[in-house]
């Protein structure tokens, strides 16, 4: 969840302005993916970023180490960031109410 965050948070501040967010799940062979596609267009970051003294520029190290599997597609106007992640069992236990 935390790496959907941060590709979320990432659309918000990079993405175009007004532009919807849209996030999709699947499950697939025992892992959950997830898609955020924003509209806009994929800078790569500057180096450095994400260093011990900065406070910003950890959303992407975040989301690869959290995730079994992270890539960043553009295509055309839009950027789409796909996580993937195994499911554990206790994540599809239900509770009743």
């Amino acid at each position: 969840m935390l790496a959907v965050h941060e590709a979320v948070a990432n659309g918000i501040d990079h993405g175009t302005s007004g532009a919807p967010i849209v996030v999709a799940a699947r499950l697939e062979d025992g892992d959950v993916i997830v898609e955020i596609t924003t509209a806009g267009s994929w800078e790569e970051p500057p180096r450095g970023r994400g260093s011990s003294g900065d406070l910003r520029g950890w959303g992407l190290p975040l989301m690869r180490g959290l995730s079994k599997e992270f890539e960043i597609l553009v295509s055309g106007e839009f950027v789409i960031v796909r996580l993937r992640s195994p499911v554990s069992a206790s994540s599809t236990t239900r509770s009743t109410l």
